[in-house]
């Protein structure tokens, strides 16, 4: 399950999201730095990113259903950084502060989900090559 490349994206994914971003600021102003935790529609989307990904990576003898959960993951964290850019656009632009790093954890995920994605793909052609041959 884990040894292949896809599964090791999943888990990357899963990880960044679910660990990382907790220590990161999303924003940073004069007041101080703006984490997750201070946001529970952030926090509810981390962690529903985080329980996809890992339901993802069990999921690995349904390949349909794990492409599926990946795509649904990376509209989540599109819908996520949008709501993240705007939130910063409308409240921390005019106080002079900044974009965290913590910020950009979407992206990463969504990249790390793509790659894994890619690999399911290649993987069910593969499934479907051998079937065809026999």
């Amino acid at each position: 399950m884990i040894q292949r490349i896809q599964s090791v994206y999943l888990l990357l994914a899963a990880v960044s999201s679910g660990i990382i971003i907790f220590f990161l600021p999303l924003f940073q102003s004069k007041a101080g730095n703006y984490m997750i935790l201070q946001d529970p529609i952030f926090f509810g989307m981390t962690v529903l990113s985080t329980l996809i990904s890992i339901f993802s990576i069990f999921r690995y003898k349904n390949r349909q259903q794990q492409v599926v959960s990946g795509r649904i993951n990376i509209i989540l964290n599109f819908v996520f950084f949008g709501m993240l850019m705007y939130m910063f656009y409308e409240t921390f632009s005019k106080d002079g502060g900044a974009i965290g790093t913590g910020a950009f954890i979407p992206l990463a995920v969504v990249i790390l989900v793509t790659l894994a994605n890619r690999g399911i793909m290649k993987d069910e052609t593969l499934v479907r090559a051998a079937d065809r041959l026999r």
